[in-house]
Parts: C-alpha cells; sequence; structure tokens
C-alpha cells in the first residue's frame, strides 16, 4: 500500500498542481453528474456497492473490502448513504455480517456496474478536501498504461454517523463506476473489445499527528475494469 506523509501546506499545493496537470476534457473528475442528471447512456442504477472500510492498528493503516450485491433490486442514488452507514456500522462491530472479502484499496478487478465507497474510520485522520468546491481529492492518474477516467462519476462527500446520535462523524466518499469503455459512453465491451481497462488513481488524507500537527498521506492503489458488465447493472 504505497503512501508518502507530507506537511499538509506541501501537499495541498501538491493535491492543486496534481489535479490541474491531470484533470482535462478527456480524464474527466469524478463529481461530474452522469447518473444523477439522467445522462444518456448513464441512467442504469447499480445493485452492488463495493465498501472500503479504513482504520488504523497502531500507526498503520488497515483495509477492509466489503461487498454488497442487492440482487435483482437497484440500490437508489438517494439510498446509498443508507446503505453505506450499515455497512461501515457492520465493519466496526465484532462479528461483521457481511465479512470482509479483501483487504487492500489495490487490486481489485470490477466487472459490474457498482458503487465504490471510501470511509475513514477515525477522529484524526479523513479525506482531504480541496479547490473551490471543497470536494475530496480523489484523482484518475493516466498515463503509462492507465485510462483516462471516462467512467467514474457521480461522487458525493458525506459523514457517516457511526453511532447514531452525532457523537462520531466519519469522513466519506462515494461514486459510481458505470462501467463504460470510452468517452461516447458505450458500456465496456460493447464494441467487441474485451480487452480490461486499468485505472490508477490517487486519495488524499488529512492527518492528526501526536501533539496536534497536521499532515497528509496518499494512497495511489491501481485496480481493473474487466467487461463486458454482467448479471444485474
Amino acid at each position: 500500500m504505497p503512501a508518502i506523509d507530507l506537511p499538509l501546506i506541501d501537499l495541498e499545493t501538491l493535491v492543486q498542481q496534481r489535479a490541474a496537470s491531470v484533470l482535462s476534457a478527456s480524464n474527466k473528475s469524478i463529481y461530474e453528474k452522469r447518473h444523477s442528471n439522467g445522462t444518456p447512456k448513464f441512467e442504469k442504477t447499480p445493485h452492488v456497492m463495493h465498501f472500503y472500510y479504513l482504520s488504523w492498528i497502531g500507526s498503520q493503516p488497515k483495509i477492509d473490502l466489503y461487498e454488497w450485491d442487492n440482487g435483482n433490486s437497484p440500490i437508489a442514488y438517494s439510498n446509498a448513504e443508507d446503505l453505506i452507514t450499515t455497512l461501515a456500522r457492520n465493519a466496526r462491530s465484532s462479528h461483521p455480517n457481511p465479512t470482509p472479502v479483501g483487504d487492500d484499496l489495490s487490486g481489485a478487478i470490477w466487472r459490474r456496474k457498482s458503487y465504490i465507497v471510501i470511509l475513514v474510520d477515525d477522529p484524526y485522520w479523513s479525506l482531504m478536501r480541496f479547490g473551490p468546491s471543497n470536494q475530496a481529492a480523489l484523482i484518475f492518474i493516466p498515463g503509462n498504461g492507465y485510462t483516462e477516467n471516462h467512467t467514474f462519476f457521480d461522487a458525493k462527500d458525506t459523514s457517516i454517523d457511526m453511532r447514531g446520535d452525532g457523537t462520531e462523524m466519519r469522513s466519506a466518499v462515494y461514486f459510481i463506476n458505470h462501467m463504460k469503455g470510452n468517452h461516447n459512453g458505450d458500456d465496456l465491451g460493447a464494441d467487441g473489445d474485451k480487452s480490461p481497462q486499468e485505472f490508477m488513481f490517487e486519495v488524499y488524507f488529512n492527518v492528526i499527528h501526536a501533539g496536534g500537527k497536521t499532515g497528509a498521506w496518499v494512497e495511489d492503489p491501481t485496480d481493473t475494469n474487466q467487461g463486458p458488465p454482467i448479471g444485474p447493472p
């Protein structure tokens, strides 16, 4: 799980520069609205949620991946946060059900249209916000064999109530993997090309160290879309 730890002011500058250098007309921001505003070819609602739960053992980050398959019923965008809350509280429990199916942000193979969630369950860690819209710093990095973002959209930042009483709110971001193969919005594999697409993205976190010093942590996982989409969307 490669990462670097930098002073916050340096990292905020890095994020601004990084976003300016890689976001473009062809490498889109995950915050662009597609499903949530009814863009043609992006109307289908996922039935699956991939939930990445970040916690810490001592000074080391720990990642648990949970997967939720809603069967033949779509998970409405307006109801996604309710399911995220359920999965977050389940992940914190001593006997989680469902149980984790993975332990890394990197190396995932996604095969279906789905929600992807990253939640940070620690009072001293949170997803970094940047830019005038104060959005979570999660940026897809193209080049070197990695694909520009044309499939991950509809991101939303939120805070999840872990106890139900407002005393432990945790930082999270979720978005939709639309499983698109190109910028025209065609499903991956629809043109007969069954080749997988690999993506690399960077996720930036704020960290409060001992003594109140604020710094940051950077993750750069790589994951794969393997089409065509199967089963329910």
